[in-house]
């Protein structure tokens, strides 16, 4: 992943928002959370930041990112899961 690709947004959003002792099906209440109770300007941010993650193809970069900023130690594929839900739900909710 390159150096300047800011992933700010995304690393509030796990710091702030996602607690590894939720369980997986709780993912989707907390990106309603942060859609809820932040400007919509971050909500689109946050998207556009796990779109680049997803298309940059660097899992062992995000999971170097996920262990510095929130300790969660992910693996590949639950890291590209991860990615993919937050990715569907906060499109969904801006085409609502």
């Amino acid at each position: 992943m390159n150096e300047y690709v800011s992933l700010d947004t995304y690393k509030y959003f796990i710091d702030a928002y996602f607690n590894m002792s939720y369980r997986w099906n709780d993912l989707e209440m907390t990106i309603n959370d942060f859609f809820e109770l932040e400007k919509k300007e971050e909500v689109e941010k946050l998207l556009e930041e796990v779109n680049i993650i997803k298309k940059i193809d660097d899992w062992e970069y995000l999971r170097k990112i996920n262990i510095e900023t929130a300790e969660i130690y992910y693996d590949e594929a639950r890291n590209k899961e991860f990615i993919q839900i937050v990715i569907d739900v906060l499109s969904k909710k801006l085409k609502d």
